[in-house]
């Protein structure tokens, strides 16, 4: 049997624009020690702050471009190593209570039949994926 669920009600927007637009307005200079700081960070592999973005983000030198670029292949490698991962997404439901204006499943987008697959239904898509 198939369950039919409600669709959650729309939550508070998990992202702070009002941040994010303050940490970009304040990071308007180009310093590469700053990057750097940034890049050794990364390579710690404990993630990085909504701070550390904007600095990143105004990279116009070359060989500074170079260095993110060789720091982004380091920090993949220590997580994924040497490998290609690719993964088949299993959606289950396609009820949210998000407002992501990217995405089709957004809560107050009306158009989508709202539903949740029953335990049958998700082990039935499993094994089709495990194939």
């Amino acid at each position: 049997m198939t369950t039919l669920l409600a669709a959650p009600k729309p939550t508070t927007s998990f992202i702070d624009e009002a941040e994010i637009e303050h940490v970009l307005d304040a990071s308007t200079v180009r310093d590469a020690a700053r990057v750097r700081e940034v890049l050794a960070k990364a390579e710690e592999l404990g993630g990085l702050e909504l701070a550390d973005i904007p600095p990143l983000m105004a990279i116009s030198d070359p060989a500074l471009l170079a260095e993110l670029f060789a720091t982004a292949r380091k920090v993949k490698e220590a997580i994924y190593g040497r490998r290609l991962v690719i993964f088949a997404p299993l959606y289950i439901s396609n009820l949210c209570g998000n407002e992501c204006l990217y995405c089709a499943f957004r809560a107050r987008n009306k158009a989508v039949n709202r539903r949740a697959l029953t335990q049958g239904e998700i082990a039935r898509e499993v094994r089709i994926l495990v194939r």
